[in-house]
Order: C-alpha cells, then sequence, then structure tokens
C-alpha cells in the first residue's frame, strides 16, 4: 500500500462554514494532524499576508501556497512564481470595456500575482474570456467560488504544491489533497490523493479518488477520519494507519 507523508488543504469551502468563518472542528482536526507528525499544506486563492497569518495561528508546519499557486513559502518568506504584468494589461481591457463593472477586492501591495475581482459586478464571465483570448495575453480567467480571478496561464495550485513538495524533500505523490473548488482541480492531478467535501464543484468531484458526505469542515473532517481508516499516513515518528486511531 502506498505510504503518505503530508495533507494539502484549501481553505475556503474547505476549512470553513458555509459563510467562510473557519470551522473549529475543522481546525481541530489539522492541530491533531500537526500533534501525530503529519505537516498540514495550506493551499487557497487567498494572498500571501493572509495565508501565512492563517498558518501561524492554526500552527501548520509546512510552507503555504496562496494566489491558486502564484505564492508559495513560510515563515513570512514567499516565494513569488507567478508573473502579474499580462494580469495588469487584461485587467486594462476588462475596466475600459466594462466601466463601472469591475471592481478590485485587493491591491497590488497585498496580491502579487494575480487580480481577485468582486463577482456580484461582472456577470457573465465568458465575456471576460472572450476578451482576454482576442489579446494573445498569458492569463487565465477563473472563478474561484468567491471571486473571479486574472491569473499567469502558468501558474496553478498543482504547480505550487509541485514546488512545496521540493521544499520538504518529499515525493508529491505522497501528498494527499482535500479541497472543494474547480480551481482545485490541477491539485488534484498532482497530488497523490484527492478527497472531495460534499459541497465541491462537480469537476472536482469527477476527479476525486473519495468524496465526503458532509459539506465544508464537517467534510475536512469526515476526510481526516477516512484517510486513517483507509490509507497509510507515514508520519514524522511512525507509520499510523487504522490501527493507531487518529483520535488518540
Amino acid at each position: 500500500m502506498q505510504h503518505f507523508r503530508a495533507i494539502a488543504t484549501d481553505i475556503d469551502g474547505t476549512l470553513t462554514y458555509p459563510d467562510r468563518k473557519l470551522h473549529l472542528k475543522a481546525l481541530e482536526a489539522v492541530r491533531m494532524l500537526e500533534k501525530k507528525g503529519v505537516p498540514v499544506i495550506l493551499v487557497s486563492g487567498n494572498n500571501f499576508c493572509v495565508v501565512s497569518t492563517l498558518a501561524d495561528y492554526i500552527g501548520t508546519s509546512a510552507p503555504v501556497i496562496a494566489e491558486n499557486g502564484g505564492i508559495i513559502g513560510s515563515a513570512w518568506r514567499p516565494k513569488v512564481l507567478g508573473k502579474r504584468n499580462d494580469v495588469e494589461k487584461a485587467l486594462g481591457i476588462l475596466k475600459k470595456q466594462f466601466e463601472g463593472r469591475i471592481e478590485v477586492l485587493e491591491d497590488e501591495f497585498f496580491r502579487k500575482t494575480d487580480i481577485a475581482l468582486r463577482k456580484v459586478a461582472i456577470g457573465d464571465l465568458e465575456e471576460l474570456k472572450k476578451l482576454v483570448i482576442k489579446e494573445s495575453l498569458n492569463v487565465v480567467i477563473f472563478d474561484s467560488g468567491y471571486a473571479v480571478h486574472i491569473a499567469d496561464k502558468n501558474i496553478n495550485k498543482g504547480k505550487g504544491l509541485k514546488h512545496v513538495a521540493k521544499m520538504m524533500k518529499i515525493n508529491v505523490k505522497e501528498i494527499i489533497a482535500i479541497a472543494d473548488g474547480a480551481n482545485d482541480l490541477d491539485l488534484f492531478k498532482i497530488a497523490g490523493y484527492g478527497i472531495a467535501v460534499a459541497n465541491a464543484h462537480p469537476q472536482l468531484k469527477k476527479a476525486a479518488n473519495s468524496i465526503t458526505s458532509k459539506s465544508y469542515g464537517e467534510g475536512f473532517y469526515e476526510a481526516i477520519e477516512y484517510i486513517f481508516k483507509n490509507l497509510e499516513i507515514k508520519a514524522k515518528k511512525a507509520l499510523l494507519t487504522s490501527k493507531n486511531s487518529f483520535y488518540k
């Protein structure tokens, strides 16, 4: 049986309630994993400041992946992987075409590689995509479920996970990914095993190795229970299987 060494988890919609507040039961599971010597990698579309701070307060030991793979790092030492030039050009085009409808959520001081737009102000996402394709810009536009992102075409969560695996000196196939969004598809393609929570996007469910019966943070907790019952985790100090209960 394959051994796994780390857990990579999305945040919004996976470690949270539907209103994005952190789910305490999910956080309990994260802390329990770290206590057992299983590093947890936070993966998010949020900016690096948000994800790094969250990692500090939760107590995760692994590097984080922010801005959908655009920035990785730990302990306030970010490594920027994404390029922003074409992203800025795409924003300029969209602002000109959809005057008054494009609302940027965070400025460049906080968000270094991609640009997040407020969903409600935009309307048809396909309109935006067509404009960018016309200009042959090296960007992608996608809906993360919480915002519309303009991002470097060469960056995604899966590529971010590859970099983090190298930093941790483990094989990326030794990582289990837990997530909910369509923008987590690349994460599932790269990781060794993918678990979608019940509220996950249909495309992600199709790509998953297993799907929880519960949603959001409850689903994450269920996913960890499933892992300890059915998979083998090679922690820093021991091989954790169903004989080594998650609750002990």
